[in-house]
């Protein structure tokens, strides 16, 4: 068995592919339509949306706050600024 995996997956399988009725779906079908990248949170947010919705308010109430970095700077993933 390799231990290797997709840089891309989340190494939840059934959180993957078990995404509920909600905001989520449809943009995360979309996306795999189109064979596009999108932020693999949306799994999570997708899966039990009656739970993760307050992870979802959580995490645009942060992305939210006052800062004195531009929102671009801010969403750039680790090691990726200038």
């Amino acid at each position: 068995m390799s231990s290797v995996r997709n840089a891309a997956s989340l190494y939840l399988p059934g959180v993957e592919i078990d995404h509920q009725p909600g905001p989520y779906q449809k943009p995360i079908a979309d996306a795999k339509n189109r064979a596009a990248e999108y932020s693999k949170i949306w799994d999570l947010f997708a899966f039990k949306n009656e739970f993760t919705v307050h992870l979802a308010r959580f995490s645009q109430g942060v992305l939210r706050l006052p800062v004195t970095i531009s929102p671009g700077v801010r969403q750039e993933p680790p090691g990726h600024h200038v």
